[in-house]
């Protein structure tokens, strides 16, 4: 599926009187951060994560970006977190317990 967007332009007047022009797509909020790929054996993958998943919350904290979700995983090594994804429009709810990657 291939989907068009073009903005408009939006014209707005700040507290000066000064008209403001910007392009408008219409999007309000991008909703957080999607996974686009499961490492086979990961923690994610156990926990049932397909691409297309777009993580929505970690333990009730709303997520807005891939740094909000890496902070709380960083900080949450060998503890069991609750995720809730967004698939194709349904909530649902994933646990996953991150582990400690070591790199040489």
């Amino acid at each position: 599926m291939t989907l068009k967007a073009t903005p408009v332009l939006d014209e707005s007047t700040d507290r000066f009187g000064n008209v403001r022009r910007q392009g408008l797509l219409g999007i309000r909020r991008l909703v957080g951060p999607r996974i686009e790929e499961i490492q086979p054996g990961s923690p994610a993958d156990a926990a049932g994560f397909k691409p297309g998943d777009i993580v929505l919350s970690i333990n009730g904290h709303a997520i807005e970006n891939v740094a909000d979700m890496q902070r709380i995983v960083n900080a949450s090594v060998g503890e069991t977190l609750a995720f809730e994804v967004n698939r194709d429009g349904a909530r649902v709810p994933l646990k996953a317990t991150p582990v400690l990657e070591e790199t040489r």
